[in-house]
């Protein structure tokens, strides 16, 4: 599980009236085994194939056709020391960040040829840190942040904030533009961010004094523009 402390400034932040929304690609699964469900928080899951949204847990780019059994039986048997293939539903992750040195871009091509020999329809190929990943076409981190962006701004003015570690969050910077602050975490920092955090303790700090700026004295909340 993530620290309590993480877990209750996030709902901290959400309980003074900031839609705090976590993006991830992990499956539902395995990013409530870390995070649980943060009260009043959005949470996304797969890159944005699946999004809990007000209780309800959305696709909004459809049901893709299921990936061929045999893609997985094929990647299974690799036998590259250090590789991790992670089945997640609708996608599959081969991880190579514990593969020695010298055959990371073999365990890389790997992946790549054994998707290439099924082609499978409706699906795309995202590459992270040392992950390479095959997933539904159209969800991405970037169309959730323009789907929940598009929702909420509905209802009134929209000031986006964005914190990510990986290339595959390039996308949400992209998606946010001008409209909001692009934050890049950890070195070195990604491209396209307007911001740069050198750690994860320091998106905390951030994030605690972006709290203690909307709180009034005595801990009572302030009204929030």
């Amino acid at each position: 599980m993530a620290p309590p402390q993480v877990l209750s400034l996030l709902e901290a932040l959400a309980g003074v009236g900031y839609r705090v929304v976590v993006i991830s690609g992990r499956s539902r699964k395995s990013l409530e085994q870390v995070l649980g469900r943060p009260q009043g928080c959005t949470l996304v899951y797969l890159h944005g194939w699946e999004i809990l949204w007000d209780g309800e847990l959305v696709r909004p780019w459809g049901e893709p056709d299921p990936l061929p059994s045999g893609l997985l039986s094929s990647l299974s048997t690799l036998s590259i020391p250090g590789v991790v293939v992670e089945h997640k539903g609708p996608s599959i992750a081969l991880h190579y960040r514990l593969v020695e040195h010298a055959r990371k871009e073999e365990a890389r091509r790997a992946f790549l040829d054994a998707l290439a020999g099924y082609q499978p329809q409706g699906y795309e190929i995202l590459e992270g840190k040392e992950v390479v990943e095959v997933r539904p076409q159209g969800a991405s981190k970037g169309s959730a942040v323009a789907w929940i962006a598009e929702r909420l701004a509905r209802h009134s003015p929209l000031r986006l904030a964005v914190f990510g570690d990986d290339t595959a969050d390039l996308d949400m910077f992209r998606a946010v533009g001008k409209r909001g602050l692009t934050v890049a975490v950890g070195e070195p920092p990604l491209p396209l961010a307007r911001w740069w955090l050198r750690s994860p303790q320091e998106v905390h700090q951030a994030l605690g004094l972006l709290l203690h700026g909307m709180m009034g004295p005595r801990g009572h909340n302030t009204p929030i523009p």
